[in-house]
């Protein structure tokens, strides 16, 4: 699971674990630990994951299923600053630009290389 916060290049890395519903832990760009869960809402292509990181900040995101194998997220933290997220298993191949051989991830003015 990676995910962009707000628009100052600040950037989740994590993971998420499960089938339909589990867990997610990881660490912001900052060094804050974050940690929580993530379910499947009734619908079937639509998730939701809810985090509360060492500071108390929460985060908050809901997820559409792409036919990629990617579910795309957006939502919103506690200090009102936008979260853009990406989770999922073919996340490293949808996040690579044709034509490129390293995956990136956009948060703010420069790209973060990833692997």
């Amino acid at each position: 699971m990676l995910a962009c916060i707000g628009d100052d290049g600040l950037w989740f890395d994590g993971e998420a674990r499960g089938w339909g519903r589990g867990t997610v832990a990881g660490m912001i760009s900052d060094g804050t630990r974050c940690e929580g869960v993530w379910a499947y809402e009734a619908q079937g292509n639509t998730a939701r994951s809810q985090l509360i990181c060492d500071d108390g900040v929460e985060i908050n995101v809901l997820y559409t299923q792409q036919g990629t194998g990617t579910g795309i997220g957006s939502g919103l933290d506690s200090k009102g600053r936008a979260v853009l997220a990406w989770s999922g298993a073919h996340l490293l191949r949808f996040l690579t630009p044709d034509g490129e051989v390293t995956a990136r991830l956009q948060c703010g003015d420069a790209p973060i290389p990833i692997s």
